[in-house]
């Protein structure tokens, strides 16, 4: 299996991970925030020639009051947090259970680390589709923030994530 920046000749339409609302995105809009109005890089996880999973990443910034103070403690009190948001991470449904939801986390981590080189960023934030998805990414250290939002929002430090998928 290999991870690679989505590209045209990505063959999306096959893609079903078994939440409408992620294979929908991912078909009919994932080149399209990633190409015309940039407001979305996507990554997929290719086996065989296949996309087994994906993942989306987005530039974020969390209201200081919103964030709990374990991950803002140390950090300037301006009005936001500098963050980037894992918008969108999913595992085909024929792949699911076999750890490449780990694996994705993992490398979006490193994505996110990699910028963190050329641009200040304090949090990784996660709009969980569902509680499910919600104490998955709560098993790697994201903590919940307050919200008005129907779904989970959750953040992490990156230099505490970065620890705890290395450790």
């Amino acid at each position: 299996m290999k991870v690679e920046k989505l590209v045209k000749s990505h063959d999306r339409s096959t893609f079903r991970c078994g939440r409408d609302e992620l294979d929908e995105w991912f078909h009919t809009a994932a080149m399209q925030a990633q190409q015309r109005n940039r407001s979305a890089r996507t990554t997929v996880l290719i086996d065989d020639g296949t996309v087994v999973g994906f993942y989306s990443l987005a530039s974020h910034a969390v209201a200081f009051r919103a964030a709990p103070q374990q991950l803002v403690r140390g950090v300037p009190r301006y009005d936001a947090v500098p963050a980037v948001r894992l918008a969108r991470l999913a595992i085909h449904e024929d792949h699911q259970g076999q750890g490449l939801g780990e694996r994705l986390l993992a490398t979006a981590v490193h994505d996110v680390l990699a910028a963190a080189e050329h641009v200040g960023i304090v949090l990784m934030t996660v709009d969980a589709i569902d509680e499910a998805a919600a104490a998955f990414y709560e098993r790697y250290g994201f903590v919940r923030l307050a919200s008005e939002r129907a779904r989970p929002a959750l953040a992490a430090r990156i230099k505490d994530l970065q620890a705890t998928l290395d450790g």
